[in-house]
């Protein structure tokens, strides 16, 4: 592309690289670390005439979702907290939006336009979870992903046990 004095790259990020989601941490970590990676690489490319975008898409009916439903079944070694509501609200979301379309045509937009924008995010959850959750206070957020996820906020007490303070 440098020779060239031009290209395109458009990388494929996720809502959840900018609202981590427990018992997810590993895929928003991913995700977050591709975000910087592309935010930094359209900065180093532009005087090489490459133009780089990301796409951020929110919840969309795929295989991945499926796979994620999958490997919380197969992490759950019984009784671990969380694990059960995670696996509801993922199928939950999986059967009610759309398929991955609007994606697709998102990346075509990115890899055809005059002057693709740098970021595009796509999906009306993502539109609007990913600006109220920069926006809104930590404590809040961890309460919505306590309440929603079933985590609990606190160990249970432990007979028996004195604290000591150092």
């Amino acid at each position: 592309m440098r020779q060239r004095g031009g290209g395109r790259i458009v990388n494929v990020s996720s809502g959840l690289g900018r609202v981590p989601w427990p018992l997810g941490s590993w895929y928003s970590a991913s995700k977050h670390a591709l975000s910087a990676l592309t935010h930094c690489l359209r900065v180093e490319m532009a005087h090489a005439g490459v133009r780089v975008s990301l796409v951020e898409p929110g919840a969309f009916a795929t295989a991945m979702l499926d796979r994620a439903v999958d490997d919380l079944v197969a992490a759950d070694r019984g009784g671990a907290v969380g694990y059960d509501r995670s696996r509801a609200l993922f199928g939950a979301v999986n059967a009610h939006v759309p398929g991955p379309e609007p994606v697709a045509r998102t990346i075509e937009k990115a890899l055809t336009s005059p002057r693709p924008r740098a970021l595009y995010t796509v999906g009306f959850d993502a539109r609007l979870l990913v600006p109220l959750h920069a926006v809104s206070p930590l404590w809040l957020s961890d309460w919505v992903k306590h309440t929603v996820s079933g985590l609990p906020r606190k160990a249970p007490a432990r007979a028996g046990v004195v604290k000591e303070w150092a």
